[in-house]
């Protein structure tokens, strides 16, 4: 019957019985409103977690560190580092929650990725209500804010992959290799173990007493024996991001 009257009338209706509902529902036991905007999951994001570029099923890289894009403005984009061959182009960035839908986190853009030479690195832009953390998944290591150029005798990974921080000993530090028919050069080659799912991790040098470590690289691949792996070294991953007065840095 409202429906004949104009619309400020109907609007002013609307709203006297909508507080009296509200005014009759509240109560000392419970309290009722009705919020406005969309709402969205929060979702903390962290070294060495899994990730995939679906919407569903489980994880088929890592995640590597946190980076912010320093714009030439002065305004930061803030995301995570993972490994280039992961994606073929644009892509959509999804965490691995363990669940039959994924949450989605970010997206990758085929100019963020870079592939050959001595790197292997992509960097995506996160959604505004990802938390980036920079503890490693699973862990109490805290990464430091900058990176190491020494690797040190024993370097440590974190992937989804293995589902576990792994160690071991610095076998080469300057390892060059074709991998999947693109030659690669200055790459670390270490006895720690790595599986399928592990690409993209973090890779991090011995902690000190504080529990804190510095990232030294992003894990690559394995060894078709096992026998060792191999990663790409920060300092190499982020200066290929840089594109003139655009520049990353970890924070």
């Amino acid at each position: 019957a409202r429906h004949g009257l104009p619309l400020d009338h109907r609007e002013a209706a609307y709203r006297r019985q909508h507080d009296a509902v509200i005014s009759s529902l509240n109560s000392d036991i419970y309290s009722v409103s009705v919020a406005e905007g969309i709402l969205e999951d929060t979702v903390g994001v962290y070294p060495g977690e899994g990730a995939s570029k679906s919407s569903s099923g489980g994880a088929t890289f890592s995640l590597a560190c946190r980076v912010r894009r320093n714009n030439p403005d002065g305004s930061y984009d803030y995301g995570f580092l993972t490994c280039a061959h992961a994606f073929s182009g644009n892509s959509n960035v999804y965490l691995c929650t363990g669940s039959a839908t994924n949450t989605l986190i970010g997206c990758c853009y085929s100019s963020n990725q870079k592939l050959g030479g001595s790197v292997d690195v992509a960097f995506f832009v996160t959604n505004s209500y990802a938390t980036l953390y920079d503890t490693v998944f699973g862990s109490t290591v805290t990464l430091y804010h900058t990176y190491s150029t020494t690797m040190g005798s024993i370097v440590y990974m974190r992937g989804a992959g293995s589902n576990a921080v792994t160690s071991g000993q610095v076998l080469n530090s300057s390892y060059s290799a074709p991998v999947g028919g693109i030659p690669f050069t200055d790459m670390v080659s270490a006895t720690y173990s790595a599986v399928g799912g592990d690409s993209g991790g973090i890779v991090f040098n011995q902690p000190d007493s504080t529990d804190h470590a510095y990232p030294v690289g992003i894990q690559k691949g394995k060894q078709t024996s096992g026998s060792y792996s191999f990663f790409t070294k920060m300092y190499n991953d982020l200066a290929a991001l840089q594109s003139g007065p655009i520049t990353f840095s970890l924070y």
